[in-house]
């Protein structure tokens, strides 16, 4: 009985030392394989709702053209006008930017030069610079007459511009412009 006791103690011993205890009557667990989190998908717009159709708006209108105007004869130009009869008349307003006109001619005239040609409607007109003692006149000949478009008192200028054309009446429309 004695080497009964002595197993037992030694057997006790064991178990208290931490020998192989008997484990739970437990079924046999395996770890589970644990799958990544699905992404998060974003979610799907909202889908829009039609709406019917609205009518196309119509095109705005077309702004009036600008009326284009001659520019007024300031002090830098002469404007004159010869009639069919030869008379000349000053003009208030420039050829350059009238929508009267189609079409004009230009020149220069100086002492070197000698006069400027200007063909208007078929008819050939000359346009010259005269120095005279008590100052400068411009002239238009057309045919053998002389007319005098324009005085100028001082020899304060080099050469001279010309704009001209002729209008539906047959007046000659000649712009002077005294330049240094």
């Amino acid at each position: 009985m004695i080497k009964h006791l002595l197993f037992l103690v030694t057997l006790g011993g064991a178990v208290a030392c931490g020998g192989a205890q008997p484990q739970p009557n437990n079924p046999t667990t395996t770890a589970a394989v644990v799958a990544p989190e699905p992404k998060q998908l974003e979610p799907a717009p909202a889908p829009v709702a039609e709406t019917p159709a609205a009518e196309p708006e119509a095109p705005p209108a077309p702004e009036p053209p600008k009326q284009v105007m001659a520019e007024p004869c300031d002090g830098a130009w002469i404007c004159v006008s010869v009639s069919t009869k030869n008379k000349v008349e000053k003009r208030l307003t420039q050829l350059i930017g009238d929508p009267q006109f189609e079409s004009t001619q230009s020149g220069m005239i100086d002492d070197a030069r000698g006069p400027a040609k200007l063909d208007l409607d078929g008819k050939t007109y000359e346009v010259a610079l005269k120095r005279l003692a008590a100052g400068s006149q411009i002239v238009l000949k057309g045919g053998s007459q002389e007319i005098v478009l324009d005085k100028h008192k001082a020899n304060d200028f080099s050469y001279v511009g010309i704009i001209a054309t002729k209008s539906k009446d047959g007046s000659v429309l000649v712009d002077i412009k005294y330049m240094k």
